[in-house]
Order: structure tokens, then C-alpha cells, then sequence
């Protein structure tokens, strides 16, 4: 008999402990975002870089948006393609950034997003 006791009683430890763990769980944030295009923000900061003035895309790319936007062309038609979250346009711009402000891959992703709002 008190065997059978020591096993529910684990069994019941066991059980409480799964409870607990699902509880705090839910309490947590979800690791996605609610927002399913996320991305937005990234593409309406490169419209305005590319899209607002010569002057703002000279100044951050040293090109002109005619230049940018022929040079993403030829890419694309050589076979540079978009990724599910990076599209050609985003690519060409984080290159050209990278060369014109002669920064490291690692500062660039964090700063291009900030520069580029």
C-alpha cells in the first residue's frame, strides 16, 4: 500500500510541476510578433530613402535614386533574387550603404535599420 501511495503521490508532484511550467508559459510574450508584416516598418523607411529626394539617397547611398533603381534592374534581371524577408531593392541598399559609410556587416544591420527611418 505504500507503494502504491509513493507513486501518486509523484505522479500528482509530476502533474503539478507540467501545470506550473503551462502557467508560466502563458504568461510570457509570444516569441512572434502579433503583427504578421512586421517587415513594414523596413520597407516604408526604404521608400522614403529611395523615393523622398535625390538629396536624402545621395547622401546615404552616394547614388541618385536613377542610378539605385537601374542598378537594382540589371541585378535583378542577373539573377539576384528576393528572399522571403529581404527584397532586391533592400539588398542593393544595405550594399551600397555598407561601401559608402565603409562599415562593418555586423554594425550595419542594426544601423541601417535606424538610419534608414
Amino acid at each position: 500500500m505504500t507503494v502504491v501511495n509513493s507513486i501518486l503521490q509523484l505522479y500528482l508532484l509530476i502533474t503539478d510541476l507540467i501545470a506550473k511550467r503551462d502557467r508560466q508559459r502563458l504568461r510570457q510574450k509570444p516569441h512572434l510578433r502579433a503583427n504578421p508584416n512586421y517587415h513594414q516598418h523596413q520597407i516604408d523607411a526604404l521608400n522614403r530613402l529611395v523615393h523622398q529626394s535625390d538629396k536624402t539617397c545621395h547622401a546615404q547611398l552616394r547614388v541618385n535614386r536613377h542610378t539605385f533603381m537601374t542598378l537594382c534592374h540589371l541585378l535583378t534581371e542577373n539573377g539576384l533574387e528576393a528572399f522571403r524577408n529581404v527584397t532586391v531593392v533592400e539588398k542593393v541598399a544595405i550594399f551600397l550603404w555598407i561601401l559608402s559609410h565603409h562599415t562593418k556587416n555586423r554594425r550595419t544591420i542594426f544601423v541601417a535599420g535606424c538610419s534608414l527611418c
